[in-house]
């Protein structure tokens, strides 16, 4: 054989070597350390529909990383923490107390807009028909008279008319749910 081949062939081997190495020994993208944080601090790996710009293992300590319509979402990989803790991005920690609820109105369901958002229709003193548009994340409860179940497991969160409680975080017109109640 003449150099010309082995030089190719030489060539060949130190590439696919490289390759095998890299392939073998997986460059860490964050998704690993991310990963072993959250099952390290007590978390568990779930997936969940987040925003299209957030990737995996999201800091849900902050409200709106989750909360994005359907259409504005992907699934990702999380880290669910249980009950009352949150992960930051680097562990589960206790939720911070100040992001507890701000809103809690009874009123109708409504939908609206050209995307048909959920809403709730109500009203305070001097202040007729008053609407918010309704957020629902991994998080947010629905009670609609069958118990209480995660609302994104739900494609209709009734009729529209129906009268509703809503209890959540309001940001401008917007509430990020955390329950609905169904009212007879």
């Amino acid at each position: 054989m003449s150099k010309k081949i082995y030089l190719i062939l030489i060539i060949i081997i130190s590439v696919a070597s490289v390759a095998g190495y890299l392939s073998y020994n997986k460059i860490d993208t964050g998704e690993d350390s991310l990963r072993t944080a959250c099952l390290t601090s007590g978390g568990e790996v779930a997936t969940s529909s987040c925003c299209t710009s957030v990737s995996d293992f999201p800091n849900q300590c902050n409200v709106g990383a989750c909360a994005c319509s359907p259409q504005e979402s992907h699934k990702v990989k999380v880290c669910d923490c249980g009950e009352g803790r949150c992960f930051d991005g680097k562990e589960c920690t206790k939720r911070n107390e100040s992001s507890e609820s701000n809103f809690e109105e009874k009123g109708y369901l409504v939908k609206y807009g050209q995307e048909k958002n959920w809403a709730l229709n109500y009203e305070e003193p001097g202040k007729p028909a008053l609407v918010v548009t309704l957020k629902f994340n991994e998080e947010s409860k629905c009670d609609l008279a069958h118990g209480n179940k995660p609302c994104l497991e739900f494609e209709s969160y009734g009729e529209v008319g129906n009268r509703i409680k809503v209890i959540g975080t309001q940001k401008e017109e917007v509430v990020i749910v955390d329950k609905l109640i169904y009212i007879k």
